[in-house]
Protein backbone atom coordinates (compact mmCIF):
# COMPACT_ATOMS: atom_id res chain seq x y z
CA UNK A 1 0.00 0.00 0.00
CA UNK A 2 1.02 3.31 -0.72
CA UNK A 3 0.99 5.40 2.24
CA UNK A 4 2.10 8.88 0.67
CA UNK A 5 -1.62 8.47 -0.01
CA UNK A 6 -3.58 6.08 1.80
CA UNK A 7 -3.44 5.59 5.81
CA UNK A 8 -4.34 2.31 7.40
CA UNK A 9 -6.76 2.14 9.61
CA UNK A 10 -6.87 -0.61 12.55
CA UNK A 11 -10.84 -0.57 13.75
CA UNK A 12 -12.72 -3.31 16.21
CA UNK A 13 -16.11 -2.69 16.42
CA UNK A 14 -17.09 -3.76 20.06
CA UNK A 15 -20.46 -5.32 18.94
CA UNK A 16 -23.46 -4.50 21.96
CA UNK A 17 -20.97 -5.11 24.60
CA UNK A 18 -19.67 -2.65 27.31
CA UNK A 19 -21.86 -0.18 29.64
CA UNK A 20 -20.34 3.42 29.76
CA UNK A 21 -18.51 2.92 33.03
CA UNK A 22 -17.08 -0.46 31.65
CA UNK A 23 -16.28 1.75 28.54
CA UNK A 24 -14.11 4.20 31.08
CA UNK A 25 -12.38 1.02 32.44
CA UNK A 26 -11.99 -0.72 29.08
CA UNK A 27 -10.27 2.57 27.56
CA UNK A 28 -7.86 2.62 30.79
CA UNK A 29 -6.91 -0.98 29.82
CA UNK A 30 -6.35 -0.39 26.07
CA UNK A 31 -4.40 2.84 26.34
CA UNK A 32 -1.53 1.19 28.65
CA UNK A 33 -0.98 -1.32 25.44
CA UNK A 34 -1.16 0.95 22.59
CA UNK A 35 1.80 1.30 20.29
CA UNK A 36 2.82 4.65 20.10
CA UNK A 37 2.99 4.53 15.76
CA UNK A 38 1.55 7.26 13.72
CA UNK A 39 1.69 5.00 10.13
CA UNK A 40 -1.83 4.24 11.59
CA UNK A 41 -5.04 5.42 12.85
CA UNK A 42 -6.91 3.55 15.17
CA UNK A 43 -10.42 3.88 15.72
CA UNK A 44 -13.09 2.17 17.82
CA UNK A 45 -16.61 1.66 16.83
CA UNK A 46 -18.92 1.69 19.99
CA UNK A 47 -22.88 1.15 20.72
CA UNK A 48 -24.34 4.83 20.31
CA UNK A 49 -24.78 4.93 23.89
CA UNK A 50 -21.18 4.57 25.02
CA UNK A 51 -19.94 7.13 22.48
CA UNK A 52 -19.53 10.30 24.89
CA UNK A 53 -17.85 8.18 27.15
CA UNK A 54 -15.45 6.73 25.05
CA UNK A 55 -14.77 10.15 23.62
CA UNK A 56 -13.81 11.53 27.22
CA UNK A 57 -11.64 7.72 28.09
CA UNK A 58 -9.45 8.19 24.88
CA UNK A 59 -9.02 12.01 24.38
CA UNK A 60 -5.68 12.08 25.35
CA UNK A 61 -4.52 9.41 22.91
CA UNK A 62 -4.46 8.72 19.15
CA UNK A 63 -7.73 6.30 19.07
CA UNK A 64 -10.80 7.91 17.15
CA UNK A 65 -14.54 6.90 18.16
CA UNK A 66 -16.58 5.65 15.76
CA UNK A 67 -20.57 4.49 15.48
CA UNK A 68 -21.92 1.29 14.63
CA UNK A 69 -24.94 2.50 12.51
CA UNK A 70 -26.55 5.29 11.17
CA UNK A 71 -29.70 6.23 10.11
CA UNK A 72 -30.56 7.59 6.45
CA UNK A 73 -33.17 10.22 7.62
CA UNK A 74 -31.71 13.89 9.52
CA UNK A 75 -34.75 13.36 11.82
CA UNK A 76 -38.04 11.97 12.82
CA UNK A 77 -40.31 9.71 14.13
CA UNK A 78 -37.89 6.73 13.82
CA UNK A 79 -37.43 5.21 17.98
CA UNK A 80 -33.97 4.29 18.59
CA UNK A 81 -32.12 5.43 15.41
CA UNK A 82 -29.37 7.72 15.14
CA UNK A 83 -28.70 10.59 12.43
CA UNK A 84 -25.63 11.33 10.82
CA UNK A 85 -25.85 15.14 12.22
CA UNK A 86 -26.50 13.32 15.54
CA UNK A 87 -23.19 11.90 15.53
CA UNK A 88 -21.51 15.13 13.61
CA UNK A 89 -21.98 16.61 16.92
CA UNK A 90 -20.85 14.31 19.17
CA UNK A 91 -17.62 14.45 16.99
CA UNK A 92 -17.92 11.10 15.45
CA UNK A 93 -15.58 10.96 12.86
CA UNK A 94 -16.19 7.07 11.31
CA UNK A 95 -19.19 4.90 11.31
CA UNK A 96 -19.93 0.88 9.98
CA UNK A 97 -22.79 0.97 7.20
CA UNK A 98 -24.41 -2.24 6.42
CA UNK A 99 -22.49 -4.68 8.41
CA UNK A 100 -23.82 -7.75 7.60
CA UNK A 101 -25.39 -8.67 11.48
CA UNK A 102 -27.18 -5.49 10.66
CA UNK A 103 -28.26 -7.32 7.04
CA UNK A 104 -29.00 -10.63 8.70
CA UNK A 105 -30.94 -9.38 12.15
CA UNK A 106 -32.58 -6.21 11.16
CA UNK A 107 -33.03 -6.94 6.97
CA UNK A 108 -31.37 -4.17 5.69
CA UNK A 109 -30.80 -4.20 2.15
CA UNK A 110 -28.33 -2.78 -0.69
CA UNK A 111 -30.96 -0.25 -0.97
CA UNK A 112 -31.27 0.70 2.81
CA UNK A 113 -27.40 0.68 3.00
CA UNK A 114 -27.07 2.65 -0.47
CA UNK A 115 -29.32 5.21 1.43
CA UNK A 116 -27.49 5.43 4.86
CA UNK A 117 -23.95 5.96 2.89
CA UNK A 118 -25.50 9.15 0.74
CA UNK A 119 -26.76 10.75 4.09
CA UNK A 120 -23.65 10.10 5.57
CA UNK A 121 -21.85 11.51 2.63
CA UNK A 122 -24.60 14.86 2.42
CA UNK A 123 -23.93 15.46 6.09
CA UNK A 124 -20.66 16.40 5.41
CA UNK A 125 -19.35 14.45 8.54
CA UNK A 126 -18.08 11.52 7.06
CA UNK A 127 -15.89 12.04 3.17
CA UNK A 128 -14.87 8.91 2.52
CA UNK A 129 -15.10 5.04 2.84
CA UNK A 130 -13.58 1.79 2.92
CA UNK A 131 -15.53 -0.86 1.27
CA UNK A 132 -14.88 -4.14 3.15
CA UNK A 133 -16.35 -7.19 2.16
CA UNK A 134 -20.75 -5.68 2.04
CA UNK A 135 -19.47 -3.29 4.74
CA UNK A 136 -18.70 0.24 4.48
CA UNK A 137 -16.73 2.61 6.98
CA UNK A 138 -16.98 5.70 6.56
CA UNK A 139 -14.52 8.15 7.40
CA UNK A 140 -12.91 12.06 7.77
CA UNK A 141 -10.47 12.54 6.68
CA UNK A 142 -8.35 10.24 5.00
CA UNK A 143 -8.92 9.51 1.39
CA UNK A 144 -9.52 5.63 1.12
CA UNK A 145 -12.20 5.10 -1.51
CA UNK A 146 -13.36 1.82 -2.95
CA UNK A 147 -16.61 0.48 -3.98
CA UNK A 148 -19.00 -1.29 -5.98
CA UNK A 149 -22.02 -1.48 -7.61
CA UNK A 150 -23.82 -2.83 -5.30
CA UNK A 151 -24.27 0.79 -3.25
CA UNK A 152 -26.50 2.36 -6.21
CA UNK A 153 -25.30 4.24 -9.60
CA UNK A 154 -26.51 7.21 -7.67
CA UNK A 155 -23.19 6.72 -5.04
CA UNK A 156 -20.99 6.71 -7.90
CA UNK A 157 -21.93 10.01 -8.84
CA UNK A 158 -22.25 11.56 -5.44
CA UNK A 159 -18.36 10.58 -4.75
CA UNK A 160 -17.45 11.52 -8.35
CA UNK A 161 -16.30 15.21 -6.19
CA UNK A 162 -14.16 13.13 -3.95
CA UNK A 163 -12.12 12.32 -6.85
CA UNK A 164 -12.92 8.32 -6.41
Amino acid sequence: MNRRYRKTIIAGNWKMNKTASETKKFAEELKAILPKAKWCDVVVCVPAVNIPAAMKAFKDVRVSVGAQNVFYEKSGAYTGEVSADMLKDLGVKYVIIGHSERRQYFGETDFTVNRKVLAALASGAFISFLRISNCFFLSFPITICQCSGRIGRSSYRHLAYLGS
